[in-house]
Parts: structure tokens; sequence; C-alpha cells
């Protein structure tokens, strides 16, 4: 899949550049920006698209006064019912769980949360979690994931 998506983003005039990082970026006029490339490499680009990838945003919830830990990339453990490890009345959903971390994942551990809130026994099953990647063409995918 990311061959044809490299591919078509090619045959639309983008170039793709790999195992490359962006040192600095610096605004040359009000319409182009010079990128500056960890293999000394300079570009003028009209648009700088940051991705900066899902992570748990923690760091400044002071979770530590609740005496919740927080895992190297600072998400929370949660058991089975979106309730955060060895706690009774914290529960937590979408991204600071690090479980799958797609909208379709946040929405239904949101219910689930909302459901062992109310009363109802309501365990994740995380089995059937559809995600998707809109780009062209689309990606996406449904059932078990398997972690790296």
């Amino acid at each position: 899949m990311a061959a044809r998506l490299t591919q078509n983003l090619k045959s639309e005039g983008v170039r793709v550049l790999l195992d490359t990082n962006v040192v600095k970026v610096e605004l040359t006029s009000e319409k182009f920006s010079l990128v500056h490339l960890s293999d000394k490499t300079s570009l003028v680009v009209e648009r700088v698209i940051i991705a900066a990838g899902r992570h748990p945003a923690t760091a400044n919830l002071n979770l530590d006064i609740l005496g919740i830990d927080v895992d190297e990339k600072g998400a929370v453990s949660i058991d089975d019912h979106c309730r955060v490890q060895g706690q009774s009345h914290v529960w937590a959903a979408g991204d600071v769980t690090a479980v799958a971390p797609f909208t379709h994942t946040a929405n239904y551990q949101g219910r689930i949360v909302c459901d062992n809130l109310m009363g109802v026994d309501h365990v994740a099953n995380y089995d059937a979690i559809p995600r998707a990647i809109y780009t062209d063409p689309p990606v996406a995918s449904v059932g078990v994931m398997q972690k790296r």
C-alpha cells in the first residue's frame, strides 16, 4: 500500500523523501518557506504539513497527584471497562490510553465509559474497530491489530 500511495503522490508532482528529518523551517516570503533537512540539503516549499503523530497528551495533567502512573509514551493503563488501572473512580478514553489511537476507538471507548458510569457492565472488545487513512487511494481496515 505504501508503494501505491508513493506512486500516486509522485504522479501528482509530490517529491517523496524517506529517511530524512526536518531540522529547521524558515519563512522566506509570504508564499514560500525554506526547509533545512537532516541530509544537509534544503528545499523551497509552498506548504509545510506537520504530521506529528498521535501521542497521549498527559504531561500537564498532574496525574501523579491521583497516583496514576503513565508509561514512557505518556499513556495510562486501563482495564477492560476503560477504568484506569488501580483507580476506582477514574476512567479514560481515546489517545491517552494508547489503545488503537483512532477516532473510532475513542468514540467506542467513550461509549464504554458512559455505559459503565451509568451502571451497565460493558466490557471493551477491540476485535472489530474500524480504522481509515484518508489518502488516494483510501486505506481502511477492520479486525484484530497485531501488537508491535
